[in-house]
């Protein structure tokens, strides 16, 4: 569902933090750029089957897709159209840029899926830190194949399982050190942890 997540994010790069589109058909979703969807439609059919490829050519022709802004459609994605916009900090400052330097699409998506990349590593990297007595573990969880490909897309859950990884650290960091542990400063990182996960994802 990571094009349903790329639909998300740049909604809120267009400064809709809150999806109130609906179409007819009780779907909920916003208004984008249309390339958006005939960037997406291409590569549709391949979805959840694995026989179909696609070529290098294919994937170069998407750069010739003219974003135009300012033709428009409704695009429905349900799926992702209410979670909340902390999730989709890191992929939309990429596409962000992306939308500034007038990338081409596939570009656009590429950098989205760069800084949401960067952002796990540097949470992986600092709960690891945090917490070195379960580090291994950390790393072992992080270099999953499933978490790999999940950190390298524009996915919401993304910073959603990072945030999670660093509050386990500093859960099993403050447990091991004991009460004295517990100050003004470690309470502030709980809470810069915990809160933006708590209002990630409502199911």
């Amino acid at each position: 569902d990571e094009v349903q997540h790329f639909y998300r994010a740049w909604q809120i790069t267009q400064g809709e933090f809150i999806s109130r589109g609906r179409n007819s058909a009780g779907q909920d979703g916003g208004i984008l750029p249309a390339s958006l969807k005939e960037f997406s439609d291409r590569f549709y059919p391949m979805a959840m089957h694995a026989e179909r490829k696609t070529s290098p050519q294919f994937v170069l022709d998407s750069l010739s897709i003219p974003l135009e802004p300012d033709k428009t459609v409704f695009v429905p994605f349900s799926n992702t159209a209410h979670y909340c916009p902390i999730g989709y900090l890191p992929q939309c400052l990429g596409i962000g840029l992306g939308r500034v330097l007038s990338l081409p699409l596939p570009l656009i998506l590429y950098l989205g899926r760069e800084t949401n990349l960067l952002v796990f590593i540097a949470l992986g990297f600092l709960s690891i830190r945090w917490s070195p007595a379960i580090a291994r573990p950390l790393f072992l969880l992080m270099l999953m194949p499933t978490m790999l490909a999940l950190a390298a897309s524009v996915s919401g859950d993304t910073l959603n399982d990072a945030l999670a990884i660093a509050l386990t650290s500093l859960i099993c960091r403050y447990f091991a050190a004991g009460p004295s542990s517990i100050t003004g400063k470690s309470i502030l990182l709980l809470a810069l942890v915990s809160v933006p996960l708590s209002v990630g994802k409502y199911v």
